[in-house]
């Protein structure tokens, strides 16, 4: 892979981000994927857990839980 002068931590998330496009070709909600994204950036820049990172983003988004913020975003996608 050619580093265009990018660190390899920042390459490191740009795949990563690109591989849960991938996963998710359709999405349901917005604030969702921004979410992950925030989550995403946590884990990979902030060298946090995958489950800490989800964990503090649902907190600060006024979730009890990444399960609990997912559930209600998925839902209110369905709604739009």
């Amino acid at each position: 892979m050619r580093s265009y002068g990018l660190s390899r931590r920042f390459r490191r998330l740009v795949v990563a981000l690109a591989l849960r496009g991938v996963q998710r070709m359709q999405s349901l909600s917005p604030r969702l994927d921004a979410m992950e994204e925030r989550a995403a950036i946590r884990e990979y820049c902030g060298g946090m857990t995958r489950a800490d990172a989800e964990r503090l983003t649902a907190r600060d988004a006024g979730y009890p839980s990444w399960v609990a913020a997912v559930a209600d975003l998925r839902r209110a996608g369905r709604e739009a």
